[in-house]
């Protein structure tokens, strides 16, 4: 596993988005952890809202980045060359 520690931080606080790579069989999975959902939470956010899940649907449709049931957001590539631009992706969805 690989982390990633982004330039970008989380609304509120000066915690840097970090975001892991990992193997899973034949492709990568990218993803930030579930943090940014635990930032949401603290702060008094609703992450089940009609809101959340629209943000997510319409975020997934153009990035890639998809929210799953456990809270973290993540994409899966088997193209290494396509984890630098989805690292990011991950970071920019946290």
């Amino acid at each position: 596993m690989q982390r990633i520690i982004t330039h970008l931080t989380y609304a509120g606080t000066r915690d840097r988005v970090v975001v892991r790579v990992r193997q899973r069989g034949n492709a990568d999975e990218v993803d930030e952890n579930g943090e940014a959902c635990f930032y949401v939470s603290m702060a008094g956010g609703d992450i089940p809202s009609e809101l959340v899940a629209q943000w997510a649907d319409e975020f997934s449709s153009t990035q890639s980045v998809k929210l799953q049931d456990d809270g973290t957001l993540s994409t899966t590539t088997a193209d290494p060359q396509l984890i630098a631009p989805l690292t990011f992706r991950a970071a920019e969805a946290a």
